[in-house]
């Protein structure tokens, strides 16, 4: 059974950790940027989950978090979608696109028509996965080797 749920900082935080580790390494980004990203992780998701312009859920299959999509009106109150992963074994079987789709909800019953996204060029899986589902890219992201991408979220 696949669920789609609110999530759950004190049940899946070390999945989380698990499954953005598995997210930078794809990235190439596992050496500083993890542990400086990791540090901070409890206290901004405690934050995210308090917001109202924050989405944050996970991907059950079968009661295992297998995946997980953080989406939020960022500092320079943008919508964006800041973390989409699903495990490497559970990759191509449409999981992702569920998660992108629910966060796509989110903004589009707020009336936010377009959103930006950031993914690591040398993250080629993640990049492809994007491109398909008609992200256009829109420029450099805010960190060194990423691409800024963005979408309507379609009324």
């Amino acid at each position: 059974m696949i669920q789609l749920l609110p999530y759950d900082l004190e049940r899946s935080f070390e999945v989380y950790l698990s499954l953005i580790h598995e997210a930078f390494e794809a990235s190439g980004r596992l050496d500083h940027d993890f542990e400086t990203f990791a540090l901070g992780c409890r206290a901004r998701l405690t934050d995210w989950l308090r917001r109202d312009d924050a989405f944050l859920r996970e991907l059950r299959v079968d009661g295992r978090t297998v995946g997980l999509v953080e989406a939020v009106v960022n500092k320079q109150c943008q919508p964006q979608i800041s973390t989409l992963v699903v495990t490497k074994s559970f990759r191509r079987r449409g999981l992702a696109l569920k998660l992108e789709q629910a966060a796509l909800d989110f903004f589009r019953h707020r009336g936010i028509a377009t959103i930006v996204l950031n993914v690591a060029a040398s993250n080629t899986g993640a990049l492809a996965f994007y491109l398909r589902s008609n992200w256009k890219e829109i420029g450099a992201g805010p960190y060194p080797g990423s691409i800024r991408l963005q979408k309507s979220a379609s009324f």
